[in-house]
Parts: structure tokens; sequence; C-alpha cells
């Protein structure tokens, strides 16, 4: 790499770890050069060994988190093998064909988190931002014209896959442009990556981008009454905003479903055919759960389970179920996927894992640095939007969760030295 490009993408590491570490968070948010696996897949082991050489371990056992995670690999383990002892076989390969990815997902959070004092997170937001850019100059300007298709191992992103991305990822980058050059910069990048996630066709991150864009922006103190505050005044602003003619009419021209999501809310609970699909999937899952509530069904197989009766528990649900196939739609819900094809050996270490680092940082957010609040919000954004789609399958979400459990547990000393 020459030192001009070098200087502008990367910093000379101090030492190996931290190159791998800015690679590690662009392919996260660039996802889309998959060689079998996600590139990220390859750099891991090479964390693991770099690390080890340098601290001398490569996970601390003596932790809850670690106590967690064993929960949740032996949860994956009984899930697989209920899964071939009371399914076809068919259920059973779908249910192995994801048992690596949730294992070496889980192990990544444990990685982040017991090297949290020796990880540098700003260098990975580094990677995070050029990703998230790389990431929406080929959905704008790469994918329609279809030139992916000409190059192996590039993959195709689909609307929901960066719309996640962006949810995940836009607050980090914008405080890092923010923290890095100033605060106009940062308001610019903000700017562009709202109008990306209006322009992007999805409604949640129409809203959750512009929300968690506005906080971060501006969120500079790190007393718990001005966050407080700062996040109050936010909230009031963007209200505000949203109510004056010249926004109404630029969102219902970039995007005429977040429009009607924004203004038509009662409408959109009433008659909207995403939503009234997506309140059948909850009942789905929920009836499943009934029935199989120790184990599930086996992971990866709530799309093609149709052996449940639904009759509409939601209102304005009763007409839908006679109209869709419930069989061939995903869950449309992370939690009540997990609920359904896990189970309560699976449900119950996958919720403890999101509420470590949740607890964990509402206990203790005053002594959190601004950077760490920022992955805080983009953290429960990723919350909010998981209810609404089945996304906890991909591994920028359990990577965001993972750089979250690390720096809501910093060291105080490394957390506020920025």
């Amino acid at each position: 790499m020459n030192n001009r490009l070098q200087k502008i993408i990367l910093f000379k590491p101090k030492w190996q770890g931290e190159m791998f570490l800015f690679w590690y968070g662009f392919f996260m948010a660039f996802p889309l050069i998959v060689p079998f696996f996600n590139i990220s897949f390859y750099i891991f082991p090479l964390l693991l060994l770099v690390f080890k050489k340098r601290y001398g371990y490569i996970f601390l056992a003596k932790n809850f988190l670690f106590i967690i995670v064993n929960l949740f690999i032996l949860g994956v383990i009984i899930n697989l093998f209920s899964t071939l002892l009371l399914s076809d076989f068919t259920s059973f390969k779908r249910t192995l064909r994801v048992v690596p990815n949730y294992i070496y997902w889980v192990l990544m959070v444990l990685f982040f988190y017991s090297h949290r004092n020796n990880i540098n997170i700003p260098l990975i937001a580094r990677g995070v931002f050029y990703g998230l850019i790389s990431s929406t100059i080929f959905f704008f300007f790469i994918r329609p014209l279809r030139l992916h298709r000409l190059i192996p191992f590039v993959n195709n992103l689909s609307q929901n896959s960066f719309a996640f991305l962006l949810i995940c990822f836009s607050a980090i980058s914008i405080y890092y442009i923010k923290k890095r050059y100033n605060l106009f910069w940062g308001f610019i990048l903000f700017l562009v990556l709202a109008y990306v996630g209006f322009r992007s066709g999805s409604r949640s991150s129409s809203v959750l981008v512009f929300v968690s864009g506005s906080i971060t922006l501006f969120l500079n103190k790190i007393s718990l009454k001005k966050i407080a505050l700062t996040i109050s005044i936010v909230f009031l602003a963007i209200i505000f905003i949203f109510q004056t003619t010249f926004v109404k009419k630029l969102i219902y021209n970039l995007n005429p479903r977040a429009y009607t999501l924004i203004y038509e809310l009662e409408n959109t609970f009433d008659n909207d055919y995403s939503f009234l699909a997506r309140m059948v999937q909850v009942e789905k899952g929920i009836r499943i759960f009934q029935k199989k509530p120790i184990t599930g069904i086996g992971l990866n197989n709530f799309s093609d389970f149709d052996d449940v009766e639904l009759d509409g528990m939601f209102e304005g649900t009763d007409n839908l179920v006679k109209k869709i196939n419930i069989a061939n739609l995903s869950a449309h819900n992370s939690y009540v996927s997990i609920l359904a094809e896990g189970g309560l050996v699976l449900a119950i270490p996958f919720f403890l894992i999101l509420l470590f680092p949740l607890l964990k940082a509402l206990f203790s957010l005053s002594k959190l640095s601004p950077f760490n609040i920022t992955i805080f919000i983009s953290f429960i954004v990723m919350l909010v939007h998981l209810w609404f789609i089945s996304a906890i399958l991909n591994v920028y979400a359990w990577f965001l969760i993972a750089i979250v459990t690390a720096s809501v547990h910093q060291n105080p000393k490394i957390t506020n030295k920025e």
C-alpha cells in the first residue's frame, strides 16, 4: 500500500492486530465480498492468533458472559440434535447449515469482551465508516448496473441488508467524522446518510438513521443530565422539524412508505399489508413456541414450518391469514424467530447476551464517553429494528453486539480517552 493511500485509509498500525481490526470493521460494513464466507470469517482466526501472541490469552473464562456464551453454544447443540431426533432430515440440514455461524458469532462477542481494554474501538469505527461509504456507493451506483455479477465472489446487497447496515453503523460513522474533523463535516455526513436512509426505500432506516444520527451530532458531554437533556432537545427538534410543510413534502417525495409510517401511523396499523403480515408471523411464532417451548423447531426452519393454525389473534390480521401463504414468509421479527426456532434453551442465553451490555450501559451511562454512548445508541436502534425484521442471522448484527459489549465494559480510563 503506498503512503498516500495508507494515510487516507489507515494510519501506520502500532502492531499487526490494529491492521486486522481495521479491516474487520471495514468488511462488517461492506459485506459484499464473500468467497464462500464473509471475509471477516477469515480475519477472525488471525485476530485470535495475534491477540494470543501479544496478550497471552484468547478468552477470559472467569466472567458471567463466559457462562452465558457456553449456555448459548449448549443450546445450539441441543437444538441441533433435537431437530435430528424430532423432525425430518431436511429440517436438520437447514439447522446444521447455520450452526457454525452462531458459534462463530457468539465467540466473537466473547473475544471482544475478553479484550475490551486491549481493542482499539475508534480504529474499528474508522473501518466501519469506510465500509459503510463503500456499501452506499455500491448500492446506488454499481448495483443498478449489475456490474458486480461480472466479478467472482461479489454478492448482491438487498434493500433490507443495506437498510440494516445503515441502522447499525450510521451513528458510529457520523461520530467518527465529527471527532476526526469537526461538527460541520459530521453534520454533512448526517445529511448524506439521512438522505440515503430515505432513498433506500426502507421505512425503518428512514426513521432510525435520522434519530440516531441527530442524537450523535449533539452528544458531546458525558454528564447523565446533559445526555438526557441532549436527547430530549433532539427529539423535540425532530418533532418540530417533521411537522413543517417543507419536510413533509420532502419525506413524501423521498419515501412515500416512510411518510405513511410517520404521519399516518394508525392507518399503517390497520391497513398496511407489510405491518399486518408481520403481525401474522408474530402470531405464528407464538403458536410454534406454545407447541415446542423447550427446544423449538430448529434454527433456520421458521419459513418452512406450516404445522400451526392461525386465527388472527391481532386486530386486522384475521382476513390476512386466509390470503397469504405463511409457510413462505420469514418471521419478520428476530426475537420471535429465536423463540420459535430455538425454544427456551436458546432464547434465554440469547436474551441474556443482549441484556449484558444493555444493563451495564444503563447503570453506568454517565461514566461512558460520548463515543461509547454513540455505539450504545446504535445498539438500541438495532434492537428496535430487530423487532420488525428477522435479521439476527447475519454477522454484522452480532458484530455490533460484540463492540457494544466491549465498549460499555471498558476501563473508564480507556473509555473516556478520546
